[in-house]
């Protein structure tokens, strides 16, 4: 019973395999992958992947959401918009999560940050510290 359950599994992993081979984002996937190992293989590109590779700061020094999206505020100088502070808080150590990272981070900052507004920037919306005056450099 458990050899023929074992064969079962095995003839319907080799179905799978040869479906998924079949499809074309698995080709491309494979390009993709191939391309990134021969990039790797070259000292120039892995050096400057490494320079690109976000930083991630050690559980200790990890930041809440509010603090990180904050600090991010803080160190551009002008106002974020909210999809801009989602790539930047990761280098804080944190993530935000959920199926709407954009709305999930809004409502949190709406209803949560003491120190972050939304202000009408450069046509859009973004982010600014509250009591703050707009840098002048990248006034709308």
């Amino acid at each position: 019973m458990l050899s023929k359950t074992i064969a079962d599994i095995e003839v319907r992993i080799g179905e799978l395999r040869s479906e998924i081979a079949q499809h074309p984002l698995s080709l491309e996937l494979a390009i993709l992958l191939e391309a990134l190992d021969k990039l790797r293989s070259i000292p120039a590109a892995s050096e400057a992947m490494e320079l690109r590779t976000p930083v991630r700061a050690p559980e200790s020094e990890r930041l809440t959401l509010l603090e990180a999206a904050e600090r991010a505020v803080e160190e551009a100088g002008y106002p974020l918009q909210t999809r801009e502070l989602i790539i930047q808080v990761p280098r804080f150590g944190v993530t935000v999560g959920g199926s709407s990272p954009m709305k999930n981070l809004s409502s949190i900052l709406s209803k949560r940050s003491r120190r972050l507004q939304s202000i009408r920037w450069n046509g859009g919306s973004g982010w600014w510290l509250k009591g703050q005056p707009l840098p002048r450099a990248h006034a709308a």
